[in-house]
């Protein structure tokens, strides 16, 4: 919801600084709040993990305040899930190429729309992205909740985000013309199936680390996925100078152009002479002749799909279902 009352506020560069600001109002209101109204533990454990602390205490007449705290246990526990947790690393990787996909779109939105279509209501298609996202959150978590089925969604979530990222790829290049809806429908597809794959490896990484603390892993989650964005972003911007040009005839072109960057790209009608040029032999499966693909969509088309296939080489065990189920 954050995400689409942000795009639908802030419509321009001067209402970011407002913006900030309220949230950083927020932030510090509800820290307050938290600080004093948060008194006493609640009287029953809030999670798997705090109930089995709670069991220990009783069992071993250790008191819950001997129990190191979060902070000073968390570097053994980041230790124990992507060294000692089997199938950990697995739902981390699906989690963090999600978050590194919604974001860098979301940031770029404006200029993908550019690309694509000439321009367009930026704030509209860009909350439209965020509400596609919990919408397809909100469907595919509740599927998963009635199948245990998250192998087998997470890697169709991935596997349909790789083809829609194609597709605006080939949107976003200079040399084809989708229409306008065709695009602003296949990027709202994209943050359907992309975004979902966050909830559902939150909730999976949970399952396969059982009993570990349930917020040191969402914490190690949102923590690797935002280190990546943050570092995704600056690659995206420099991948998107350059430009791959696939044709079909490219066994009569000169043995030096072949797969040589050309730093005098001419792209006269656009305007981009800033974009270094490659030309390379055009797939089988593009009709369209030639057809270009800018390098920050073939970032994210190479990222998503390495994040599908390393998620597919994993078997989860699911242990906190099967300890709910022993108890029925």
């Amino acid at each position: 919801m954050a995400f689409v009352v942000g795009a639908a506020s802030v419509t321009d560069t001067d209402k970011i600084a407002p913006y900030l600001g309220l949230i950083t109002l927020t932030a510090g209101f509800c820290f307050l709040a938290t600080t004093f109204l948060f008194r006493d533990r609640p009287p029953t454990p809030p999670t798997a993990s705090a109930a089995k602390a709670l069991d220990l205490s009783n069992t071993e007449n250790q008191p819950l305040e001997d129990i190191p705290p979060p902070l000073l246990a968390y570097p053994s526990l980041l230790k124990t899930l992507l060294f000692e947790t089997p199938g950990f690393t697995g739902p981390l990787v699906a989690f963090v190429a999600s978050i590194g996909v919604t974001n860098v779109i979301s940031s770029f939105v404006g200029d993908a729309l550019d690309r694509a279509t000439g321009g367009g209501s930026v704030g509209a298609v860009g909350a439209g992205f965020q509400i596609a996202i919990v919408l397809g959150g909100i469907i595919f978590s509740a599927y998963v909740d009635a199948t245990r089925t998250y192998k087998r969604t997470t890697l169709g979530c991935l596997t349909f985000a790789v083809g829609t990222i194609a597709l605006l790829g080939v949107a976003m290049g200079y040399d084809a013309d989708l229409p306008p809806q065709l695009v602003i429908f296949s990027m709202l597809a994209l943050g359907a199936a992309v975004g979902p794959v966050q909830p559902l490896n939150a909730e999976l990484a949970v399952e396969v680390a059982h009993p570990i603390d349930e917020n040191a892993i969402e914490a190690t989650q949102q923590l690797a996925g935002n280190l990546f964005s943050a570092l995704l972003v600056p690659i995206y911007q420099i991948a998107g100078r350059f430009d791959f040009e696939f044709i079909e005839d490219f066994s009569e072109l000169a043995p030096a152009t072949h797969y040589g960057f050309n730093a005098d790209f001419d792209d006269a009608t656009h305007l981009h002479h800033h974009l270094k040029g490659m030309i390379m032999p055009q797939p089988s499966w593009l009709t369209h002749s030639p057809t270009d693909v800018r390098g920050d969509t073939l970032l994210l088309f190479v990222l998503v799909a390495a994040a599908a296939a390393f998620f597919a080489t994993f078997e989860f065990d699911l242990k906190r279902a099967a300890l709910d189920d022993s108890a029925l």
